[in-house]
């Protein structure tokens, strides 16, 4: 693990307990969102075992759970998964990394991953390789649903972002800019404590957006059968404003 990953896991590990309100106060809704991934699993999934690649706490998972689902839950943040199992998460975690994923062949009938995590990934051919393990672990007629960012999100909303979101408790800093295909951004989480004392978190998170078409290469080089793209949340094709491409690619 390289440095610029050890800073990464470090933050996240030391955001896991606050991670849930973070994405709350965001704007993410958890039930909304897992809804959609219901949605899409029964329309195109063969089957009810799951990895749920960087799961995080599980807050997306759990509700797969309740819908009858094996999942599966892989995160490289030892601390993320250990709040997942606090907050009851039923399912199987596995401390480890989507450049490597630590299962056998052809053991899931759907894999997914959620919240842009694969724009952390930021060479073409190191998100091909990515693809090609996610192929090796579903079974054959297997789906991996996944979203990801556009190039489009990060020159309109992501360049120059400057927003504070607040609770009675943390006070969360997101600022960002973008240097040719690389987005930055810049978090900091505040911990108010007695006396208006703060305990501050703070970490650098760089992503890439690719093309539709890019993605579209990678996944079939992958191996993949065919792939449909959506606008997230919705079953409309995508277009050269969508925000956040999501993905069904068919083994």
């Amino acid at each position: 693990m390289d440095e610029k990953v050890r800073d990464v896991v470090s933050f996240f590990d030391a955001v896991a307990p606050y991670y849930d309100r973070i994405t709350r106060m965001s704007g993410v809704s958890p039930v909304f969102w897992s809804a959609y991934l219901v949605d899409l699993i029964r329309r195109y999934a063969p089957g009810r075992r799951l990895l749920d690649i960087s799961i995080g706490t599980g807050l997306i998972a759990e509700r797969l759970l309740e819908e009858g689902f094996d999942v599966y839950g892989l995160d490289i943040s030892h601390e993320m998964l250990r709040m997942a199992q606090e907050r009851g998460f039923r399912g199987r975690l596995v401390r480890g990394s989507f450049m490597q994923i630590p299962f056998g062949d052809e053991v899931f009938d759907v894999a997914i991953s959620t919240f842009d995590s694969l724009n952390t990934v930021l060479y073409g051919m190191e998100l091909q390789r990515i693809f090609s393990d996610v192929r090796r672990v579903l079974r054959r007629g297997g789906v991996f649903i996944f979203d990801m960012n556009t190039p489009y999100s990060y020159r309109a909303y992501w360049d120059g972002l400057e927003r504070i979101d607040e609770d009675e408790e943390l006070l969360v800093l997101w600022r960002s800019y973008r240097r040719g295909a690389i987005t930055t951004l810049n978090l900091d989480v505040l911990l108010r404590e007695e006396g208006n004392i703060y305990r501050r978190f703070s970490g650098v998170l760089r992503e890439r957006g690719y093309s539709l078409d890019r993605i579209e290469k990678f996944v079939r080089r992958a191996g993949f059968k065919s792939c449909l793209c959506f606008e997230h949340m919705t079953f409309k094709s995508c277009d050269k404003q969508t925000m956040r491409f999501q993905f069904v690619a068919f083994k």
